[in-house]
This record gives C-alpha cells, sequence and structure tokens, in this order.
C-alpha cells in the first residue's frame, strides 16, 4: 500500500504543469513589434543597413 501512495504522487508531481513558467517572455529582448515604434530603433535598423 505505502508503494502505490509513493507511487501516485510521484505520479502527480511529474505530470504536474509547470507552463506558466516556461512560457514568459524575455525581459532583455526587444520584440518586433516594439522595435520600430521609437526613433531609436529606426536609427539603429537604418545605421545596420547602412554598414552592409
Amino acid at each position: 500500500m505505502k508503494k502505490i501512495y509513493i507511487i501516485l504522487v510521484l505520479l502527480s508531481f511529474i505530470t504536474s504543469s509547470c507552463e506558466d513558467y516556461l512560457n514568459t517572455k524575455p525581459i532583455d529582448k526587444i520584440g518586433l513589434e516594439q522595435y520600430y515604434t521609437d526613433e531609436a530603433g529606426l536609427t539603429s535598423v537604418y545605421t545596420g543597413y547602412m554598414i552592409r
């Protein structure tokens, strides 16, 4: 009986979801929808394009 209880507890921990933790957005990167909205983003794209 004790083995069944331990197995059930372990299965509940294994199958529990940590989806919210894994699907967080990175805070150190700028998304494309935010990148072209200000002058600094446009200037850096233009500068990168002109260097090529």
